[in-house]
């Protein structure tokens, strides 16, 4: 078993002018070189690599192999009510290019010889929806059955291109409900993507662990106060850093899943590069590998 780290850490780049997306840099590569990261995950999606931008996808191939990093998977275009990506989009012309550019992010794992792309388990039962606990406006009574319309349509390219979905649970959204949504699929073809940090609200990832075990094939690993309610806030900190029990956690998911590569997924806004505090948190988080 591998561990690799999520490009997210690098935070969102676009140009002032246009704010046309600026991809993966050269020396975000060479950090990893440096810090003997050798697996990482790349986001296709706004504010990253933009879907379809193929030039900069062959770029990108040059530095990985220059580096010698391997690229295991890709993280799809993020949705929600309101930001015009949303595969649950009552509307259904968002609905066509939220799709659309799922569909070129399998793609484009398929040209990195990625094995899995991460689609986010999006459906949101209402807006807003963060923070928790506070004033409905609007309420999405169809929600399951649009997002499930959408994966359906993902099923040709992701077999057209043999590269797997790994669906992210969401904070707030139970994980039983998110295996109903999947029964129908093989796991050959459809998995989980464990978000820790998701999977921590309201202190419940020994029980979304317990539930979504079975299908879990990709991670996003991060740190998390593990709170609930209107205290809940998606943390993303680096391991060791919260209340989630990391030699736990590593054991259960190299002994039940069939992940290859633990993938860490950081948010550092302040600080967009491989701090040595996150270096050290990284190797002491390789250390629990079997």
């Amino acid at each position: 078993m591998n561990l690799g780290l999520s490009f997210s850490i690098f935070g969102k780049a676009t140009c002032v002018m246009g704010g046309k997306a600026v991809p993966p840099e050269e020396k975000h590569f060479a950090q990893c070189q440096e810090s003997g990261i050798e697996h990482v995950e790349l986001l296709v999606m706004d504010g990253y690599l933009a879907p379809g931008d193929w030039a900069a996808l062959d770029e990108v191939v040059r530095l990985a192999e220059k580096y010698k990093v391997k690229i295991n998977s890709v993280h799809g275009p993020a949705g929600y009510p309101t930001n015009q990506h949303w595969m649950a989009d009552p509307d259904p012309e968002v609905r066509k290019r939220a799709v659309a550019e799922r569909a070129l992010a399998i793609e484009a794992a398929a040209r990195l010889d990625a094995r899995y792309c991460v689609v986010e388990y999006e459906a949101y039962t209402h807006w807003p929806y963060w923070p928790h606990e506070q004033s409905t406006q609007t309420v999405f009574p169809e929600v399951r059955q649009l997002w499930r319309e959408s994966l359906e349509q993902l099923l040709h390219p992701a077999t057209l291109f043999a590269v797997k979905l790994a669906i992210e649970n969401i904070d707030g959204l139970p994980a039983g409900e998110l295996m109903e949504e999947l029964e129908p699929y093989t796991p050959d073809l459809v998995g989980v993507c464990l978000d820790t940090s998701h999977g921590s609200y309201e202190n419940g990832l020994k029980e979304v662990l317990d539930v979504l075990t079975p299908r879990i094939i990709a991670t996003h690993l991060s740190d998390n106060d593990c709170l609930g309610g209107s205290e809940y806030s998606d943390r993303h900190w680096f391991p060791f850093k919260g209340a989630i029990d990391w030699p736990w956690l590593l054991g259960r998911l190299a002994c039940e899943t069939a992940c290859e590569c633990l993938v860490v997924e950081v948010l550092d806004r302040e600080r967009p590069w491989l701090t040595p505090e996150f270096v050290a948190a990284y190797s002491q988080l390789e250390a629990l590998l079997p």
